[in-house]
């Protein structure tokens, strides 16, 4: 901080030594001493102000430029606002706001405000859902306005005044530079004016831009107008994009709640079809089998004959087995000695005596009769 006019007068006023001074005193003194001290120490702060404070002003032009750019030509942002005035009208059909041909850009912010009858939507959402159904690009139209949110924290008049100041200490540099003040000031004004002017040629394009966003969105052409466009369409991209992650949110709701009435339907059928396969008359299906060593009470057979009394026990051990009867002889082919056999008992075996018999018929025949029943065995 440079001294006031009393310290100096102070400083020079003292008559003694100016080595008894303290060393801030001492410094005072002797910077009194140099000609012209306060305007050459201003030359020596503007020199190491000037430039960086101008590219920022330039930093801050552009990107209010770019963001008026960016608003005139984002066409995803005119699709949707194009959406939300045809959406009013047919809200407001039939009335006299019915049939507007646009509205004002502040009242963005109120689409919220506006409920619909399902819980947790409104406007907002219903536009995000028709901007979905049109098209998806529509809803990534915020990442096409990356310079709107930083251009909504610039204000152009301010950058305007900071111009001005430093054009006004350029030029008092300049007056001094023809004094004679610095040997290396002419360098620094000729790069100084050079950059400002350059500056001011940004300057002249963000006002042309500006005013052409401005009558775009039919907003006024005032001071700061740019400014409360990005900060409302900043906002209102924020907006929307909340609204796209919770629709996203309400349809995939919706999803898991139709996938677990989808698996009840599925199990309320299964029910219905087991109860028709128990009813009488109708097919049955095989029981599930019952776990190891149980034997479940509806498997169990039902026994409603009387019991029967039981058998005594055999005394002094099993009863031996009845003979088996004779296997019958095998009859011969033929069995004539059998047809022509006495009734009575007879011995058995060959030497049984025949018959007497005249005849010689009935000797043939007992011949052949004699020679079956040798070959026959004996019963």
């Amino acid at each position: 901080m440079l001294p006031g006019a009393a310290e100096v007068a102070r400083l020079r006023a003292f008559s003694g030594s100016p080595w008894q001074l303290p060393d801030p005193e001492l410094f005072m003194l002797l910077l009194t001493e140099v000609p012209s001290y306060t305007q050459r120490l201003e030359l020596l702060v503007l020199q190491e102000e000037f430039f960086p404070r101008l590219s920022a002003l330039r930093g801050s032009i552009q990107t209010l430029t770019d963001a008026a750019t960016e608003l005139l030509e984002c066409e995803e942002l005119h699709t949707i606002l194009h959406l939300i005035l045809s959406t009013g009208n047919h809200l407001n059909s039939g009335g006299y706001a019915g049939s507007a041909v646009g509205f004002r850009i502040a009242s963005l912010l109120k689409l919220p405000d506006t409920k619909a009858n399902e819980p947790g939507m409104d406007l907002l959402h219903f536009v995000a859902m028709e901007a979905a159904r049109m098209q998806r690009s529509l809803l990534d139209f915020p990442s096409k306005l990356p310079h709107v949110g930083p251009a909504s924290r610039i204000e152009e008049a301010e950058v305007e005044g900071e111009l001005r100041r430093l054009a006004g200490r350029l030029a008092g540099a300049r007056s001094l530079g023809a004094a004679g003040l610095g040997p290396r000031l002419p360098p620094f004004l000729r790069a100084a004016e050079e950059e400002l002017r350059g500056t001011r040629a940004a300057m002249d394009r963000l006002h042309r831009t500006a005013a052409a966003a401005l009558d775009f969105y039919c907003e006024e052409a005032a001071p700061g107008g740019l400014q409360e466009l990005c900060a409302v369409l900043h906002g209102f991209a924020g907006r929307f994009l909340g609204a796209v992650q919770e629709n996203r949110a309400r349809e995939q709701a919706q999803r898991r709640r139709q996938q677990l009435e989808l698996q009840r339907q599925k199990r309320r059928s299964v029910a219905s079809c087991s109860a028709r396969d128990a009813e009488p008359g109708g097919p049955r299906l095989l029981p599930a089998l019952p776990p190891p060593f149980a034997s479940p009470p509806a498997l169990q057979r039902r026994h409603t004959a009387p019991e029967l009394p039981a058998l005594p026990e055999p005394r002094g051990g099993p009863e031996p087995r009845p003979p088996e009867p004779p296997t019958p002889a095998p009859t011969p082919f033929f069995g004539l000695a059998g047809l022509f056999q006495r009734k009575g008992p007879s011995a058995p075996g060959p030497s049984r005596a025949p018959p007497s018999e005249g005849s010689a018929l009935l000797g043939f025949l007992r011949r052949l009769a004699a020679g079956g029943a040798r070959g026959a065995p004996t019963s």
